[in-house]
């Protein structure tokens, strides 16, 4: 199992893994390992940039084997959350590159 939180700014955002709508964040997600299967995650909010990310790249062997070497075994069983994402969301506008870092924010 693999269990991940995805977290924005601001908050409230869509959350969608593959073509599912799982909710909006902050949001607590949990998958089902399989081995060499892509899982595509998309954070979205009206009027903002749309944040595409891969959850599998979460988890892998060496990952795992750190895991289980390190004694974390509620993160390898899936109790506890391997990896908290957070997403920083830009104001849609104009072409790519043409925002300004103070569109970022802090």
């Amino acid at each position: 199992m693999h269990r991940a939180t995805i977290r924005s700014v601001p908050t409230g955002a869509e959350v969608r893994v593959g073509k599912e709508i799982v909710g909006t964040t902050p949001v607590q997600l949990t998958r089902v390992v399989v081995p060499w299967v892509r899982i595509p995650v998309r954070v979205s909010l009206q009027g903002y940039r749309t944040v595409r990310f891969r959850l599998d790249r979460d988890i892998g062997p060496i990952r795992a084997l750190g895991e289980l070497l390190t004694l974390r075994l509620p993160r390898l069983l899936g109790l506890r959350d391997r990896r908290v994402h957070e997403v920083m969301l830009i104001r849609q506008h104009g072409a790519a590159g043409t925002w300004t870092p103070e569109d970022a924010g802090r």
